[in-house]
C-alpha cells in the first residue's frame, strides 16, 4: 500500500527583536515597547518550519519582511506616522498552505516633542535640538551619537516645530539653537534605561540692540 505523509504542521513563530540602529527595545512592565512616531524601526524574527511567506501587519497597515538567507531571520522596518497603541502581528505560511497567525508585540508610539514661540505659542520651524551626554571617562559633555542609533544629532524642527530622541542610560542635555531666538539648555536629564527625550520647550525671541536698549528704561 502507498503510504502518503500530509505536513499539517504550520511555521512557528519564534522571538523577534525590535531595534533603532545598535539600540535593542524592550517591552514595559506593562508588555508595551514606547517608540516615537514618524521614526524608523527594525524588527528581525525568527520563524522555524521553513516558511514560504510572512506578513507584518498592524490593523489594516502591512510592511514588507523579507528573509536574509545569511542570518536565517525575516527582517522589516516600520513606521508610525501618528502616536497612539499598536498591536503587531505575524502570519506565516508555509509551501504546503498550512500557516500560523501570532501577535508579537504591543507597541505604544508617543508623541514627539515641541519646540514653540513662548510670545504666541506658535512651532519654531527650524531649530536644531542638539543633544549632549556627559561622558564620565572624560569628565565632559560631548555630541551625542546619534547615527550609530539610526537618529540624526542635531535634528532640524518641521514646520511643526517636531523633534524626538531614543536613547539608552546616561546623562544628557538637550540645546536648542534657533535663528530669530535666545539659545536654550535644558536641565540634566539622568535616565537609568532606554527612554524618549521629547520635552516641550519655548524659545524667547531674540531682542534687537534697540529693544535691549529700552529694556534698561523700563
Amino acid at each position: 500500500p502507498l503510504n502518503l505523509t500530509i505536513d499539517t504542521t504550520p511555521p512557528r513563530i519564534g522571538s523577534n527583536v525590535v531595534s533603532s540602529g545598535s539600540l535593542i527595545l524592550f517591552p514595559d512592565q506593562d508588555g508595551f515597547t514606547r517608540l516615537l512616531g514618524n521614526t524608523d524601526y527594525k524588527i528581525l524574527l525568527a520563524i522555524e518550519g521553513e516558511a514560504k511567506e510572512a506578513v507584518l501587519r498592524s490593523g489594516e497597515t502591512i510592511f514588507n519582511l523579507a528573509f536574509n538567507r545569511a542570518t536565517a531571520l525575516w527582517e522589516s522596518r516600520f513606521n508610525f506616522k501618528v502616536a497612539g497603541d499598536f498591536p503587531l502581528e505575524i502570519s506565516a505560511s508555509d509551501k504546503a498552505g498550512n500557516s500560523q497567525t501570532k501577535e508579537i508585540a504591543k507597541l505604544e508610539v508617543v508623541p514627539r516633542g515641541h519646540i514653540y514661540n513662548e510670545k504666541n505659542n506658535q512651532p519654531v520651524a527650524g531649530a536644531k535640538p542638539t543633544l549632549y551626554v556627559f561622558d564620565e571617562s572624560a569628565n565632559a559633555w560631548l555630541l551625542w551619537d546619534g547615527a550609530a542609533f539610526d537618529q540624526d544629532n542635531p535634528q532640524e524642527t518641521s514646520e511643526l516645530g517636531e523633534y524626538g530622541f531614543l536613547v539608552p542610560s546616561g546623562k544628557y542635555r538637550l540645546e536648542i539653537p534657533a535663528r530669530g531666538f535666545d539659545r536654550v539648555r535644558s536641565q540634566e536629564l539622568t535616565l537609568s534605561k532606554n527612554s524618549l527625550i521629547t520635552l516641550d520647550i519655548p524659545l524667547a525671541p531674540s531682542q534687537g540692540i534697540f529693544d535691549k536698549i529700552l529694556d534698561l528704561f523700563r
